[in-house]
């Protein structure tokens, strides 16, 4: 008998993927040193430094109505090391809709 897979998102991490050979990318401390501190820093999983602040940012950006832009602090989960500082710029895209005239 064949086991299932199961593609989804993961419960720890939140990337969609093929569950049964998932492995989570490692945890980072992130938080937005303009509106918080480091003692409140939220945990996310990325691969590096970039990708969390970026990450970071589009999960919190609607908090803050929409900004162009933000700092984000990381360092990996766990460690004593200096927090890493970002400015991600967010940008809108747009997108074309085409209505049909009687």
């Amino acid at each position: 008998m064949s086991e299932t897979r199961q593609y989804d998102k993961c419960p720890t991490c939140g990337r969609w993927a093929w569950l049964d050979k998932h492995t989570c990318p490692p945890p980072w401390e992130c938080y937005d040193p303009d509106n918080s501190e480091p003692d409140y820093a939220d945990t996310l999983y990325g691969y590096d430094g970039r990708e969390v602040a970026e990450l970071y940012f589009e999960q919190n950006d609607s908090e803050y109505d929409y900004p162009d832009e933000m700092t984000v602090c990381v360092r990996p989960s766990g460690s004593d090391a200096a927090w890493e500082k970002y400015e991600v710029e967010a940008e809108a895209v747009r997108q074309y809709n085409a209505t049909k005239v009687e």
